[in-house]
């Protein structure tokens, strides 16, 4: 009886999806803490090793933060991270860091 339960349960649960993974929730907060906030500060004003992105990138796109998280400046080198992370820091970074400025 057990198997035959199981067996429907795992049935029933084939059929309830598409056979597509669903991607994770990424957390641009998260990734910007371990990421970022060591060079940038945990509230984006930066440090001894970075500057702050207020000033220094408070005027580029969403688009051009994800670049440059991927692409590095002559500055700071690319951040290991893929473009659905990079997209999710460059989120945090313009709601809740240059939300300021």
């Amino acid at each position: 009886m057990k198997q035959l339960v199981f067996l429907l349960c795992s049935c029933l649960l084939i059929a309830c999806t598409d056979g597509e993974e669903a991607s994770p929730y990424v957390d641009g907060e998260d990734l910007y803490m371990t990421s970022c906030s060591a060079c940038h500060g945990s509230d984006g004003r930066g440090s001894n090793l970075g500057p702050d992105l207020i000033w220094d990138v408070g005027e580029q796109t969403h688009e051009g933060i994800v670049e440059t998280i991927l692409e590095g400046t002559g500055r700071m080198e690319p951040v290991d991270v893929s473009l659905e992370a990079a997209d999710a820091i460059a989120t945090y970074v313009t709601e809740e860091i240059l939300i300021d400025w």
